[in-house]
């Protein structure tokens, strides 16, 4: 499972999203941008019968029709199994648009897809969120991960992983940057990982040749 992260180049290189996204929201350009990284995912998913991809939408695009209906006549036309496409959002996100989210998860579910909470258990509520959001995923936040780890930091995983299973929900570990940590996260349950540990960032072709982790 590869996680889909964007980019925009320009004449000054490469810029990461922290430095675009949030203009491109103020300036209401955010669904046109995640309409496309969604398309761009299904096109992918289409070409390469081996990947499964997880694409981070933003909070505003929560709500957006137009989307779930890209995301629902691309998976009806599509030779691919729609559980291979997971749209995360972040927990923080989903807490302020909560009944969007629950419609939106709820939709993509009825589709064949998953929903992922991105960055699981920063919130004051996390675990009251799960009565109302149906996620398929819980990406551990990465703040629990990184070493250096402490016992509350393990404790906070155990439970998360603990929480996971017992509602048949599947967990990602963010920030997986060592050996060491990846081997306490299998011991602790965790299902996937995701760090440089795992795998660096590169483009779709460099991915596409290498075997599918996450």
């Amino acid at each position: 499972m590869y996680e889909v992260l964007l980019r925009m180049k320009d004449e000054h290189g490469v810029t990461v999203p922290g430095a675009f996204l949030g203009i491109a929201e103020r300036h209401g350009l955010i669904h046109e941008i995640d309409r496309w990284v969604v398309g761009a995912a299904l096109d992918l998913l289409e070409s390469d019968p081996e990947i499964n991809l997880t694409v981070n939408v933003s909070a505003q695009s929560l709500d957006d029709e137009q989307l779930l209906e890209l995301i629902r006549a691309r998976l009806e036309e599509g030779n691919f199994e729609p559980e291979r496409l997971v749209i995360e959002v972040t927990e923080t996100s989903a807490i302020v648009n909560i009944d969007q989210a629950q419609k939106f998860a709820i939709a993509l579910r009825r589709f064949g897809s998953a929903f992922a909470l991105d960055d699981f258990g920063t919130g004051f509520g996390s675990f009251a969120y799960l009565k109302r959001i149906p996620a398929d995923y819980l990406k551990i936040d990465g703040e629990f991960v990184a070493a250096p780890r402490s016992h509350t930091d393990d404790s906070i995983i155990e439970v998360i992983v603990t929480l996971a299973k017992s509602l048949e929900k599947k967990t990602i570990a963010e920030y997986v940057e060592d050996e060491a940590t990846l081997e306490a996260l299998i011991e602790a349950g965790v299902d996937y990982a995701q760090g440089f540990h795992i795998g660096r960032p590169g483009p779709v072709s460099q991915m596409l040749n290498r075997s599918p982790a996450a």
